[in-house]
């Protein structure tokens, strides 16, 4: 069954009810509304764009929330600057990753506040490249040398 001429516009008044595929030769899905919801519902698995080798979502500006957890099979690129979160605890690779490469190209490392502690786990720490470690502290006094102190023995 065909509606329409092979130019124009068909316009269907009420909710359009298909029970099979629906198939768009067209190239487009629009809608003239400000919010659109697609499969929003019943289903729970949703597959988009099997065959996308570019995926884009949302326009250049504005925010996108994804309500849960997000599993990245390939590598992720953050062209913004920031990786930023809302907890006052993050953790990042801290489960399966035995090796960490961090901020191989870096120049300058700047690591925590200007107070507070930073706690190394490991019992060795290696400097491949260094030819210098600088640990700002308060200086330590010397222990006495008085008198009394070098002839108790």
């Amino acid at each position: 069954m065909e509606i329409g001429s092979a130019t124009g516009t068909t316009n269907i008044n009420n909710n359009l009810d298909v029970d099979g595929d629906l198939n768009i030769d067209g190239g487009d899905l629009t809608v003239s509304t400000a919010t659109f919801n697609l499969a929003n519902t019943t289903a729970t698995t949703l597959n988009l764009g099997g065959a996308a080798t570019t995926l884009e979502i949302g326009s250049a500006t504005g925010t996108t929330n994804i309500n849960n957890n997000l599993d990245v099979d390939g590598d992720v690129n953050i062209d913004g600057g920031d990786l930023t979160v809302s907890t006052a605890t993050f953790n990042l690779a801290n489960t399966t990753a035995t090796t960490l490469n961090f901020a191989g190209a870096a120049t300058s490392l700047n690591l925590g506040a200007a107070t507070g502690t930073l706690t190394v786990a490991n019992p060795t720490i290696t400097g491949t490249n260094a030819t210098a470690l600088n640990i700002f502290s308060p200086p330590t006094p010397p222990p006495s040398t008085s008198p009394a102190a070098a002839s108790s023995g």
